[in-house]
């Protein structure tokens, strides 16, 4: 699985954090088994509920990163047996033949069996 994005434990149990641009906190899943009463249906099989920041165990980032090449790229998407591999390093672009998509973007897809992935988790600090 492909993660970049925010993440929170609330009630034991992972779930994707968003603070919202109101100043409130949501907290967003697509498992049903993971859900109570208390969420809401939101749309495309995701619910998501309000939360305040003292309900929440812990909050952090998820990142996901592959090794191509003996080199380490950031991991953007998964499609279907294939990754996207990111970079902004021209000269690793270069070596590695990757297409450029902005000034200093490049991205290159792979088949998973090329790569090793792995997340990098930092833990944050809202409070």
């Amino acid at each position: 699985m492909i993660r970049n994005d925010i993440y929170c434990l609330y009630k034991g149990k992972e779930f994707r954090f968003v603070h919202k641009v109101d100043g409130t906190y949501e907290i967003v899943t697509k498992n049903k088994f993971n859900i109570d009463e208390s969420f809401d249906f939101y749309q495309n099989e995701i619910y998501r509920k309000q939360i305040e920041l003292d309900e929440i165990e812990d909050v952090y980032s998820i990142n996901s990163f592959a090794v191509y090449k003996g080199e380490i790229f950031a991991v953007s998407r998964s499609i279907g047996s294939d990754v996207e591999l990111y970079t902004s390093n021209i000269e690793l672009a270069k070596e590695n033949n990757m297409n450029q998509i902005g000034k200093s973007e490049f991205i290159k897809v792979v088949s998973k069996t090329e790569v090793e992935v792995f997340e990098e988790k930092k833990q944050l600090n809202l409070k």
